[in-house]
């Protein structure tokens, strides 16, 4: 009998320790955009980088044919190859920055009343 009257004394002090479920909600939702903004920070970072790479490696292709002297054939070979190599590297690297957009798109929360997915 005791502890009946301690718990109908004690639930109301609990019962105002709970969190509204629209703070919850509020707060998954700031959580949800601040995951899509690190997602698409790191897009954009990785889509720069490997687009520098790549236009590096096209102004070193084009120095490459600027070479006309027979004295720099093998030092046009290699900026040919060079050029050619960073081209590939940067433009993997663009595609690759692709995945972040897809991650940022996609996040579930465990209620049924918050999910996004593009």
């Amino acid at each position: 009998m005791k502890k009946l009257i301690l718990i109908i004394f004690l639930s109301p002090l609990f019962a105002h320790s709970q969190i509204d479920s629209t703070e919850i909600k509020i707060a998954q939702l700031k959580s949800g955009i601040i995951y899509m903004r690190d997602n698409l920070k790191k897009c954009h970072s990785e889509f720069s980088t490997g687009m520098s790479i790549s236009f590096a490696g096209m102004f070193v292709g084009i120095a490459s044919v600027a070479i006309t002297t027979d004295k720099e054939k093998d030092l046009r070979d290699i900026l040919l190859i060079a050029g050619g190599g960073l081209t590939i590297i940067g433009s993997v690297i663009m595609w690759d920055s692709h995945k972040y957009i897809g991650r940022a798109g996609n996040f579930r929360f465990s209620s049924n009343s918050i999910s996004l997915a593009f």
